[in-house]
């Protein structure tokens, strides 16, 4: 071997043994029951919970890996898993003995919250270093790392999810879920397929881009891929969602939503609009049969309240739909085989609207208006807590179709307000998917006590026998 070599394998033996002899020095250090420990708090003090971690390990870049994190109630009910986490500490802190976290990136986090625990909603304290009390430390405890750890931090007096811009200035989250349950533990919302990249600013916020594949409002509202700039203010404390777009119906619905991060008054706002939707893909996407739907829709949305309450929901909106054909409620195709009027069977509608309104948490429907060449469907009036509505309707018929249907059923009509239309008044209950209405009742003045059947054997015939 040449003289002159060795020296340049010696020196860069040098420089690769030192990286290794760091990371190898770094992999131990950070194995050590104190730093350990300190980890499981962050995480925990983080999420609010006590949280187990499977394994933890170095990065060639000196990143710490855990994997298999999870963190569960009281109740033994999975509140929140991830298959791994890559942090990267503050390292200049962790010559100090200081753990701190520069970096977070979450892959497939599951997360769920529910209403009935009202623990689990309020926004975490994100405390990175041990309690101070009269000047000490207070001691913790040295879990194991495959065991939970138990939280025996006082809980904080105040909290604010602020805290977040500054232990994570950088957090990443890949493939994320996350459900809100009310309290008889049924989804409020899910999302599924998170995707979040954002970092700590030079003014003291949060700016990041947010991106959902689905979001599920209950159990039927499906709203697709939708995407907002995120951003957290300090003063105000404040979380934005601004230029808010996602697809509903094949339609773009564009918006905003704001969130007040103050413990003492967490009010939200949010403002949608809709426009270019189909009717059979909205209908679709808000889980009602679509089959035969046709026509163009557009509809807007404001609500407000506090956040975890939802008595205190206030707010209105519209749906507007032109040159729409679908299938009628059963009870209106049942009314339409009886009288003979195609537009009941299947319904032609030139133009409708549905205005509704929430105040106090309470849905309202002001105005049904369904008009099609020769009827009009009018209903208005409130839901109750469960859903089931308690509607007043209308089904007036122009002239052409009343002198049809005058000497059938022309008792049962009146004049209606609009000129040239009579009318029949009933009430519809039940719920949307399934509504329930007196109309044949109204329409026959015969009480109908069989359905369909008990309508003609009591309309043609003798009443059925009694058993």
């Amino acid at each position: 071997m040449s003289i002159r070599l060795k020296p340049l394998i010696f020196v860069a033996l040098l420089l690769l043994g030192i990286p290794v002899a760091g990371l190898i020095s770094l992999n131990l250090y950070l194995q050590t029951p104190r730093i350990q420990q300190q980890i499981h708090s962050s995480l925990t003090a983080a999420l609010g919970i006590p949280v187990s971690i499977g394994s933890v390990t170095v990065t060639p870049t000196g990143s710490l890996k855990l994997e298999r994190l999870s963190a569960t109630s009281e109740g033994q009910i999975s509140l929140f898993t991830a298959d791994s986490a890559i942090i990267r500490p503050c390292y200049f802190r962790l010559l100090k003995g200081e753990f701190s976290i520069c970096k977070l990136a979450l892959t497939h986090p599951v997360m769920q919250a529910s209403l009935a625990n009202t623990a689990c909603l309020a926004a975490p304290s994100f405390r990175m270093t041990p309690q101070i009390q009269n000047g000490v430390a207070l001691p913790a405890p040295s879990p194991t790392v495959k065991q939970p750890v138990q939280n025996t931090a006082q809980p904080p007096s105040q909290t604010t999810l602020v805290g977040v811009t500054t232990i994570f200035p950088h957090l990443s989250i890949t493939d994320g879920e996350f459900t809100l349950l009310n309290i008889e533990n049924r989804p409020i919302v899910s999302f599924r397929n998170i995707s979040l990249q954002g970092d700590h600013t030079c003014a003291g916020g949060w700016n990041g881009l947010l991106q959902m594949g689905e979001t599920t409002i209950g159990t039927g509202i499906i709203l697709h891929d939708l995407r907002a700039p995120i951003s957290i203010t300090d003063n105000p404390a404040r979380l934005i969602l601004d230029h808010l777009t996602s697809v509903m119906g094949g339609g773009k619905l564009e918006g905003s939503f704001s969130l007040d991060l103050s413990p003492s008054a967490s009010r939200y706002k949010t403002e949608l609009t809709l426009s270019g939707a189909t009717l059979n893909q909205f209908l679709s996407d808000a889980s009602f049969d679509s089959s035969s739907a046709q026509g163009s829709i557009t509809g807007s949305l404001q609500l407000s309240g506090i956040a975890g309450s939802g008595a205190s929901m206030e707010g209105n909106g519209s749906l507007l739909c032109r040159d729409a054909i679908l299938q009628p409620a059963d009870f209106l195709r049942q009314i339409g085989e009886i009288l003979q009027i195609d537009e009941l069977r299947l319904l032609r509608l030139s133009e409708s609207k549905c205005l509704f309104s929430i105040h106090a948490g309470v849905p309202h429907l002001d105005d049904l208006n369904l008009h099609s060449e020769n009827l009009i469907l009018d209903a208005t009036g409130p839901f109750n807590l469960t859903g089931e509505m308690n509607l007043q309707a209308r089904l007036l018929f122009n002239e052409k179709i009343t002198s049809r249907i005058r000497g059938f059923l022309g008792s049962q009509l009146s004049q209606a307000p609009e000129p040239g239309y009579s009318q029949v008044t009933f009430h519809i209950s039940g719920s949307p998917q399934n509504p329930k209405t007196d109309l044949l009742e109204r329409l026959t003045g015969i009480h109908i006590g069989g359905g369909l059947g008990g309508f003609l054997q009591g309309l043609f015939g003798a009443p059925p026998a009694k058993h």
